[in-house]
């Protein structure tokens, strides 16, 4: 697989090219998502579904593969991971992966704060009061296990989302599909990224409600904060992981450059 590295802005084209897919005839797909949700909240089968669940969003993915050529689609299609010749034996590699890290990573949670965490609850369960120390122990502990395990947890979920992929689609076996989608992901990092947008005080209904004593004809229109932020999902928009805030004075050219 030849992998192609684009710009940031290419990161909304993604997203808006699988909307369109989705348009196209959402009601089958719909029905496969509700019918998998279904399936995973079953007790014991819903665990067994769980543990493969990289292979039903290969089936969810082939029902969106055939919309995407015009195809018939149908909502038996979540199964063909299990069903296609050799679907199963492709993706068994990214199932096993996934539970590898799923149990890595529930090793450092309960080795962490894991003690703590069941005290609380059994103080919780006796009605009796959390010793406050212990919960402001606990939240240091807390904020630097997310800290560690969140971008772990991003990366991993964009190698999947690209792995399965490959492997279902693709034809790819599934080590070479997690080799191909950890260069995908690794090249096309900064798309993958997005920025955070501020618009600062603005004239909508929910702020009218929190500052009801506020003039809201002294604060910008949604229709004028709206340009700048469309501008950030334009193919031209090279800024990653940043923070733009809205700032009135600014011009928003069609190129979709802003000057903060």
């Amino acid at each position: 697989m030849t992998i192609r590295k684009l710009s940031a802005g290419r990161g909304a084209g993604w997203i808006t090219d699988g909307i369109a897919v989705f348009k196209s005839n959402p009601g089958t797909y719909l029905t496969a998502c509700v019918v998998v949700g279904l399936l995973s909240s079953l007790p014991v089968f819903g665990l067994f579904f769980g543990l493969l669940m990289p292979v039903m969003y290969g089936g969810l993915l082939s029902v969106l593969q055939h919309q995407a050529r015009g195809e018939q689609t149908a909502v038996g299609q979540i199964f063909d991971g299990f069903q296609q010749p050799g679907a199963f034996a492709r993706l068994l590699p990214i199932v096993l992966i996934n539970l590898a890290i799923a149990f890595v990573i529930v090793i450092i949670v309960f080795v962490t704060i894991g003690v703590a965490v069941f005290q609380l609850i059994r103080e919780s369960q006796a009605h009796q009061q959390p010793d406050p120390q212990m919960v402001m122990a606990l939240l240091p502990k807390f904020a630097l296990l997310l800290l560690f395990l969140l971008p772990i947890g991003v990366l991993f979920g964009w190698v999947m989302l690209l792995a399965i992929p490959r492997a279902m689609l693709g034809q790819v076996p599934g080590m070479t599909a997690l080799r191909e989608a950890l260069s995908a992901v690794a090249s096309n990092f900064l798309p993958l990224l997005v920025n955070l947008f501020d618009p600062g005080p603005t004239a909508t209904r929910l702020r009218s409600r929190a500052m009801p004593g506020e003039d809201p004809t002294t604060l910008p229109q949604p229709s004028d904060v709206a340009p700048a932020l469309a501008s950030l999902c334009l193919p031209s928009e090279q800024r990653h992981a940043s923070l733009v805030r809205y700032d009135p004075s600014a011009t928003v050219p069609v190129s979709g450059t802003f000057r903060q």
